[in-house]
Parts: C-alpha cells; sequence; structure tokens
C-alpha cells in the first residue's frame, strides 16, 4: 500500500515537472536561434577595438570611435535632413570602410564598403 501511495505521488510529483522541462527545451532551442542573430547585430569594431552595434546612440559611437573620416547628411526627397552617414577605416584593413547612418540619434544601419 505504501509503495502503490509512493508511486502515484512520484507520478504526480514527475507530471507537474514536466512543463518545466519544456520549458528548459524550448529555453535552449530559443538561445540557439538567437545566437546568430546576436552575432549579426556586431555590426563593427572601432580601431580600438569597440564594439558597435546597431541601435547604438550616435554620442556613444562618437565617443568610442571618435571623429569619423567624413560625415554627409541624408535627405528625403524633399531635401529634409533626416539622418547622417558616417564613414569609418576599418581598423585592419584601410581599403575597407565602415558606412554607418544614422537616424533620430541612433545607428541604424552598417554597411562595409571597398574605397
Amino acid at each position: 500500500m505504501v509503495a502503490q501511495h509512493l508511486a502515484a505521488h512520484m507520478k504526480k510529483r514527475t507530471n507537474e515537472m514536466l512543463p518545466e522541462k519544456v520549458n528548459f527545451s524550448c529555453m535552449v532551442v530559443l538561445v540557439a536561434t538567437m545566437l546568430p542573430l546576436a552575432a549579426a547585430n556586431a555590426d563593427f569594431r572601432c580601431r580600438d577595438g569597440n564594439l558597435i552595434n546597431t541601435g547604438d546612440s550616435m554620442s556613444y559611437l562618437m565617443n568610442k570611435c571618435g571623429s569619423p573620416m567624413s560625415q554627409s547628411d541624408l535627405v528625403n526627397n524633399f531635401g529634409a535632413v533626416i539622418g547622417q552617414r558616417l564613414r569609418y577605416e576599418d581598423r585592419n584593413d584601410s581599403s575597407w570602410v565602415y558606412v554607418v547612418d544614422i537616424y533620430s540619434g541612433k545607428v541604424t544601419r552598417v554597411v562595409t564598403e571597398r574605397q
């Protein structure tokens, strides 16, 4: 009788733990799928190695990377300034530049181009 009660208790306990196991499995899958996105979000490193990501503020970018090689305004079809385009030299190969677009004070896009 005690053995049956213990077995029933263990089965109930195992079923209570099942959602945690499922949640853990889902978390592992979620983390595994997010890792490439995190790596993709690491847009470039300044000459001194500081990492700049999409979403960083322009002031953070300028503080970490210093002044760009060049800076120009981005304008819409009506000629209104809607952002800035900054160019930074690649830290390892000066034949490449990072073109950084800034909208609303945030890094929105980084493209690598050959000089």
